[in-house]
């Protein structure tokens, strides 16, 4: 999320390093050939790191490497910020904007987040609380529910979703099948990683046909949808924002169009972000 938010403000040449997961996203690349590999981002190579000589290190504010002291030790300056999360995309946004000298550029981008999040919340607010449609919402994983204080939850809650797992902890919750068939959701969506070869298509299918699942409003109603992280996270989840939105209250949302947003992105910030599925059906 930080490397495609420094490419869109047209800051990719500041950066030197990035790691696996970010090498394997063709999108960014091809944008910022440069940049060296660093390892894994739970456990970066820290001789490969000083050997590039950042002025900083950005690394997530949610989930801090598991070898943040040796960073530390080595006198690298970390800045935490987790560029993914709608709460917080705009002041990440900021931050990274005065951090590389693109104020303008940053202050851009976070108010049209802010512009499209306060749209959502003014279409969402006349709806009574009792209308919010109930949805569980999967993680990466099976039956991990995407619970309190999880991008998806926030998501969720801003987009006038019911989350059933909404009062459990941690954010990542295990659930088990039988759970799931009793809360009798009427909407179901999963978060699907971009390095997943599944197509979405075929993870709808065989989510509607597990077992016991064929009870399920959402799946008798075709109300399965699965969600690729490129859109649910990062810098372009205002746009899954309203994706949500639209799936929940089509009527309230009729008028806003996401995937005329996605491809708007894609022509103002990075391209390529616009040509693979995001979410199906």
């Amino acid at each position: 999320g930080a490397a495609e938010m420094l490419i869109a403000f047209g800051a990719g040449d500041q950066i030197v390093g990035v790691t696996e997961s970010t090498r394997n996203v063709s999108y960014i690349m091809d944008k910022i050939p440069q940049a060296q590999n660093i390892g894994n981002w739970q456990t970066p190579n820290v001789e490969q790191i000083l050997a590039l000589h950042p002025d900083v290190v950005i690394s997530y504010s949610s989930y801090k490497p598991k070898n943040l002291d040796q960073l530390t030790a080595a006198n690298i300056t970390v800045i935490s910020l987790d560029c993914y999360r709608l709460a917080t995309l705009s002041s990440d946004a900021r931050a990274l904007g005065a951090l590389t000298g693109k104020t303008n550029e940053a202050e851009v981008y976070a108010r049209m987040v802010e512009d499209t999040i306060a749209e959502v919340a003014k279409r969402v607010k006349p709806i009574p609380a009792d209308k919010y449609p109930e949805v569980y919402f999967e993680g990466y994983t099976d039956y991990t529910a995407s619970a309190n204080g999880s991008g998806s939850g926030e998501m969720l809650t801003a987009s006038g979703g019911k989350n059933i797992a909404g009062d459990m902890v941690p954010a990542s919750a295990q659930v088990s099948p039988e759970w799931v068939v009793a809360k009798q959701p009427q909407y179901v969506m999963k978060a699907v990683s971009s390095s997943n070869m599944i197509p979405l298509k075929e993870i709808v299918q065989k989510m509607k046909a597990r077992p016991g699942w064929d009870t399920i409003p959402a799946v008798q109603q075709d109300r399965v949808y699965a969600f690729s992280n490129e859109i649910e996270y990062g810098p372009r989840a205002y746009i899954g924002l309203v994706w949500t939105a639209q799936l929940l209250h089509p009527d309230e949302f009729r008028d806003m169009h996401p995937r005329m947003m996605l491809n708007d992105y894609e022509q103002r910030y990075v391209s390529g972000t616009n040509k693979t599925t995001v979410i199906y059906p």
